[in-house]
């Protein structure tokens, strides 16, 4: 049922009005003799419509008009008048009137038309209000979801983005990228895709994965997956594309499949020098037996056997070390947590260690702890008498992040600095720089020694762009 009121200052005209509208049961309907009064009774009563006469004492009906929409919106308001002049009709749309109907001619054909247009009136403010309110919650219910959610109209502006896009092309505001097109942050060798993909989608096309290389607002090429969907938004069809940055999972596949190559090489070549040094024991063992009665040969020939005996020992340690090697995911890491637990493995009372890296996380695989030990481990072994403090800084270059390890130990020999990363260099040094260089090339970091003998250890890594942060958010 309508709840309705009826303004008019003459009696007789409400009580048909009331009697026809209300005939069948459809319409409820309250009356009033004076604008003055109905907007008092608005005040206390909720209506669907008003119906207004124009031409009342006091207060007209335009006069009215505007007091309702100052006062309490967009009400559906009729004007049921017998004046019929062109400038009411104009001030009355000028006003937000909804619908202007003059009165005359045969009375059941005149209220079946006044009724028609208040549900007509009525019926579209509720639709329109439960359009408003379901756009309140989508917005509200997509601004904060996790993944990146967009409308564009098919030309590529921007007509909504929600938080996680501003995130993923790096802008501080998710309400900057209304009004910008999406073509700006593509990168040239996807522009094509996206045009095609637009013109696919606006024929209903829709619904399909596809992949494209974004540049985000700082400079940063990062890959993502889309999907768009034609919807209706704003009375217009649009593209509704919700995208996921699929940087971080192609990087850690391409770290997984680096070191699954890594590893079958290395593997591949601990076994081949493991097969080596048995040939050699079965070897001597059969030159032992021609020679048995040959003391002195004999020693030698078993001084060799223990030469390979502990070559194979030392396979199998370096195979145990290899074990873990790309084992698990590369994630980010914060490097000062990595390098002050790994400083808490060893008993320094008089050597400090200085971190100063602030809040700055690497993409690297998780035996990235292991790399500070060792290079700790180093510094202590071979620092001398004189080491007493190491630092760990970083500063960033055009190629990415540079982290400097530094100690104040002897250094280590300029003839040395390519041979300390060899494979069987330093067997006493845990895992060894070996396996240092390989643990950072998983993810891209390389490492070398640039310091000046007798001027102490110094150690650069340097990581990609892409593959360090700082507050969880690039510095590109």
């Amino acid at each position: 049922m309508y709840s309705v009121l009826y303004v008019d200052d003459e009696e007789p005209l409400l009580e048909i009005g009331k009697l026809f509208l209300e005939e069948k049961g459809e319409f409820s309907v309250d009356t009033s003799l004076s604008a003055t009064d109905a907007f008092e009774t608005i005040k206390r009563t909720r209506y669907d419509a008003i119906i207004s006469d124009y031409l009342m004492p006091g207060l007209d009906g335009i006069e009215f008009l505007k007091q309702v929409r100052s006062v309490f919106g967009d009400i559906p308001f009729i004007l049921f008048t017998g004046k019929g002049r062109e400038e009411v009709v104009i001030q009355a749309i000028d006003n937000g009137v909804d619908f202007y109907l003059q009165k005359g001619g045969e009375p059941g054909a005149q209220y079946a038309e006044l009724a028609h247009k208040i549900r007509t009136a009525v019926n579209k403010k509720r639709t329109e209000k439960a359009m408003r309110e379901n756009e309140e919650k989508f917005r509200s219910l997509v601004s904060n979801a996790l993944e990146a959610i967009l409308i564009v109209d098919f030309q590529g502006s921007i007509l909504f983005a929600n938080n996680a896009t501003a995130d993923i092309v790096g802008v501080d505001d998710y309400r900057s990228l209304t009004g910008r097109n999406v073509i700006d942050f593509i990168a040239p060798e996807s522009r094509e895709d996206v045009i095609r993909d637009f013109s696919e989608v606006s024929k209903g096309h829709d619904g399909y994965l596809a992949h494209y290389s974004v540049i985000t607002a700082r400079g940063k090429k990062i890959q993502v997956e889309s999907i768009g969907k034609v919807i209706g938004y704003e009375g217009n069809p649009a593209d509704l594309i919700s995208l996921r940055d699929l940087t971080d999972r192609k990087r850690t596949e391409d770290a997984l499949t680096c070191a699954n190559k890594k590893l079958n090489l290395l593997y591949s070549a601990a076994r081949h020098d493991i097969s080596n040094q048995l040939m050699v024991l079965d070897s001597f063992h059969i030159l032992i037996q021609e020679n048995i009665g040959n003391p002195d040969l004999v020693q030698e020939y078993l001084g060799k056997c223990s030469i390979a005996s502990r070559n194979i020992r030392d396979q199998i340690s370096f195979a145990k070390d290899l074990q873990n090697l790309g084992e698990k995911a590369p994630k980010w890491q914060n490097i000062s947590h990595s390098i002050n637990q790994a400083a808490k493995a060893f008993l320094m009372q008089d050597i400090g260690v200085l971190v100063d890296l602030p809040n700055t996380e690497v993409f690297a695989d998780p035996l990235l702890y292991q790399v500070f030990f060792n290079l700790i481990d180093n510094s202590l072994r071979h620092g001398g008498i004189g080491l007493s403090e190491i630092c760990v800084s970083g500063r960033e270059t055009e190629d990415g992040l540079v982290i400097v390890y530094n100690d104040n130990g002897t250094g280590i020999p300029s003839g040395a600095k390519e041979q300390i990363f060899l494979k069987g260099y330093g067997k006493n040094t845990g895992i060894g720089l070996f396996l240092v260089r390989e643990i950072l090339a998983i993810t891209g970091i390389s490492i070398r020694e640039t310091g000046n003998e007798n001027e102490g250890a110094r150690f650069e890594m340097t990581v990609p762009k892409e593959s360090f942060r700082v507050n969880n958010k690039s510095l590109d």
